[in-house]
């Protein structure tokens, strides 16, 4: 009697008829995770290093996060949070400079990491349905960069090949506006995911390392969420 009891609440609490619609509920939590790539824009470009030819490439990069919901109305709501973010770019070089250790330096590839703890502010937009909606949000996330981190892999002509690693700790702000677009899906009344492929870009400009000036931030990335209705 009892195992029927516990029973009937279970299926109570996971079917339309025991729970409210969860987009009319005021409060949402939320984690949210973002496979991102991430590149700069640079104003001027002056190497400082003679002999040395640089070609910039993307990095992989990421973002975690916890997100607090309220919706305002039916379809409009606002979010704030807290989340981790890695940026950075590469170069990779072909430079004419001798070693006396290990000869003659065929590649050296370089990678600058910068890691932003963010505050993500944004308004939201849902299109009505049950189980699909198109979701859509805008925001502003002001970050502090807390670390810059400087990676050198230097291949030699025989074979050889050593790495250089700088950590240097940060105390800068900057600002991220952001836009992303996508789709949520309701698996129960309370608790719902949603996908946006989301994209940010520095509003401040920082100078470059190695010489440069102008050099804005930004990412591409696939933000994952999974919310529940309190």
């Amino acid at each position: 009697m009892k195992s029927l009891f516990f029973s009937s609440l279970l299926l109570i609490s996971f079917s339309p008829l025991g729970q409210k619609d969860p987009v009319r509920r005021l409060w949402q939590v939320g984690l949210c995770a973002s496979p991102d790539l991430t590149y700069r824009t640079i104003k001027n470009k002056s190497w400082s290093s003679p002999g040395l030819m640089l070609e910039d490439h993307l990095l992989f990069g990421y973002t975690v996060g916890a997100n607090v919901h309220y919706q305002l109305k039916k379809q409009l709501g606002v979010e704030a949070g807290i989340q981790y973010t890695l940026m950075g770019y590469g170069s990779k070089g072909s430079p004419t400079l001798l070693s006396v250790h290990y000869g003659v330096l065929q590649l050296s590839t370089l990678t600058w990491r910068h890691a932003y703890l963010e505050i993500p502010l944004k308004i939201t937009v849902q299109s009505k349905g049950k189980r699909i909606r198109f979701t859509g949000s805008v925001g502003i996330a002001p970050s502090f960069f807390t670390q810059e981190r400087l990676q050198v892999v230097s291949t030699y002509m025989n074979g050889s090949r050593d790495t250089y690693t700088d950590k240097q700790p940060r105390f800068l702000f900057q600002l991220f506006p952001f836009a992303s677009t996508g789709i949520a899906w309701q698996t129960t009344p309370r608790m719902y995911f949603k996908i946006e492929p989301t994209f940010r870009y520095s509003l401040f400009k920082m100078d470059a390392p190695a010489g440069g000036s102008g050099v804005r931030l930004w990412n591409a990335g696939m933000d994952v969420g999974c919310y529940y209705a309190l």
